[in-house]
């Protein structure tokens, strides 16, 4: 029987992949380190190996016996220590194959890899897996464009807030992913033995501008709500009042959408409909399903921001306490 262990199971993506192996009759455990959140949002009788990212005798014993790792975590000041040395423990435990979920496509090239650095870490775990070397398990790399689920999650709270999408991406466009496709592609790699040693660019079906993916909510919805360019200078305040305060994940985001707004996520693959023999779904097959629950009573539209507000956001977001620049975006 084929044992598969789950990392980033706690997390949107790794949960569905956890859900579908299982649906598929498939042997997992999932990564975890708190049991009883664990439990509760996993089910009580899914498998756990309780361990952290940072402590290598934990990543150590849950490697054991197992025949293939989806390698996945949320962004981390340690996420290439942390990657690394699961995959040094996967080879040492004779793990045959690693589905790996990294940064989109677009991200991965030189020139946005040389100031991002979660890329640039991205692309080290990457290269580790390529050049492991003979003896080493298997790779399956998935570079992965931005997820439909957490965007419109967050997406909601912005109109919530502004009666309006608000989004840094000036002419940029986005090509959302479902996270349900990715997990599809991951059930179906971590099980076939013929996405040994490939790379995967995993997007959805269409790159959507701010003010497409204003009138797909609004369609799907029947509240109809406009976009503005937010000033990537404010995107501090934005975050804070999603309650985002270190400044590491405040630095990652504002990168990875200063590289979106350059167009690094509209990048239109073949892959996932490649892997899954159909067609991954579309930003308005997602928000057809999700229209109850992401159309909220929206209030009136919040006023421009007056000119000063591009330059002195940033510095703003980041000196003033989070109460005050909570009630400013």
């Amino acid at each position: 029987m084929t044992m598969i262990l789950v990392t980033g199971a706690m997390e949107e993506l790794g949960r569905e992949v956890v859900r579908q192996l299982r649906a598929r009759g498939v042997a997992c455990t999932a990564f975890v380190q708190d049991e009883a959140q664990a439990r509760t949002m996993l089910g009580a009788d899914m498998p756990l190996a309780i361990g952290d990212w940072g402590d290598y005798a934990s990543v150590a014993a849950a490697v054991q016996g197992m025949d293939a790792v989806f390698l996945y975590s949320s962004p981390h000041l340690n996420q290439l220590v942390h990657e690394m040395q699961f995959i040094e423990a996967a080879n040492k435990a004779k793990v045959k194959h690693i589905v790996k979920i990294s940064l989109p496509q677009g991200v991965m090239t030189a020139a946005h890899r040389a100031h991002i650095p979660s890329a640039h870490a991205h692309w080290q775990i990457e290269e580790k897996l390529r050049h492991a070397g003979r003896g080493s398990a298997a790779y399956t790399i998935f570079n992965v464009n931005p997820l439909q689920q957490p965007f419109w999650k967050r997406a909601v709270g912005m109109i919530n807030h502004h009666g309006r999408l608000q989004l840094p991406l000036d002419n940029g466009a986005l090509n959302l992913v479902d996270a349900r496709d990715v997990a599809s592609a991951a059930a179906v790699a971590l099980t076939d033995k013929a996405h040994h040693q490939q790379t995967y660019a995993l997007t959805g079906p269409a790159a959507l501008t701010g003010s497409q993916l204003a009138a797909a909510y609004s369609q799907a919805t029947g509240r109809t709500i406009g976009y503005r360019t937010m000033p990537i200078s404010l995107l501090g305040f934005a975050l804070r009042r999603e309650g985002i305060f270190s400044p590491f994940l405040m630095a990652h985001e504002a990168l990875l959408l200063n590289a979106y707004r350059q167009g690094a996520a509209e990048t239109i693959s073949p892959d996932l409909a490649t892997i899954l023999g159909r067609a991954p779904r579309t930003v308005g097959d997602y928000l057809g399903e999700q229209a109850a629950v992401l159309a909220p009573v929206l209030p009136p539209p919040a006023p421009a921001w007056p000119k000063w507000a591009a330059v002195a956001g940033l510095l703003l977001a980041v000196l003033l306490p989070p109460q005050t620049a909570q009630t400013l975006c």
